[in-house]
């Protein structure tokens, strides 16, 4: 093994990766596979985590172990933080879900005057309180690392609005 591969190494550490069935996380996802990993793949249920796993085979180094959790439901994420514990310690926590213009949530993806509050709520739990409450409680797990880390996966679509095509066209 060189010394590039031993330092980028993730055998024998524990990845949990938020929206790992969505576009980035599977790249994600993918790439913490290749890198050795044991992953901890998060999505909503209904997510198609076969088609994830599948890809990932390819990749003997690597396990993974799915969960359907709705991270606007304090109750799942408690699931999640509690079978989190019970395994020991967590390496590497990926914050990587939300509610994107893509998603399905009603109302969002719609002109700033016709989103509702309830609308703001639901993304702000996904977006916000959920990265909040998951390092929080999973800090702990993360502690019996030596070598932990939290990443946050964030958007230029925080600080500016995605473009939007003008009246009448297409594009």
């Amino acid at each position: 093994m060189g010394k590039l591969t031993k330092l980028l190494s993730l055998k024998g550490r524990r990845v949990l990766v938020t929206g790992a069935t969505g576009a980035l996380g599977r790249v994600i996802s993918e790439t913490m596979a290749e890198l050795g990993a044991e992953l901890w793949l998060v999505d909503r249920p209904g997510s198609d985590f076969g088609n994830l796993t599948a890809h990932l085979a390819d990749y003997p180094d690597s396990k993974q172990i799915c969960f359907s959790c709705d991270l606007e439901s304090q109750e799942d994420r408690d699931q999640i933080v509690a079978a989190v514990r019970r395994a020991g310690q967590l390496d590497v926590l990926i914050n990587n879900a939300a509610f994107v213009g893509a998603s399905d949530l009603q109302g969002w993806a719609l002109p700033f005057e016709q989103q509702s509050v309830e609308t703001w709520r639901r993304a702000m739990e996904v977006n916000v309180t959920a990265v909040f409450d998951l390092t929080k409680q999973l800090a702990d797990s993360l502690r019996q690392s030596t070598r932990a880390s939290v990443i946050n996966v964030g958007s230029i679509y925080g600080i500016l609005g995605p473009p939007r095509p003008k009246e009448g066209s297409f594009n």
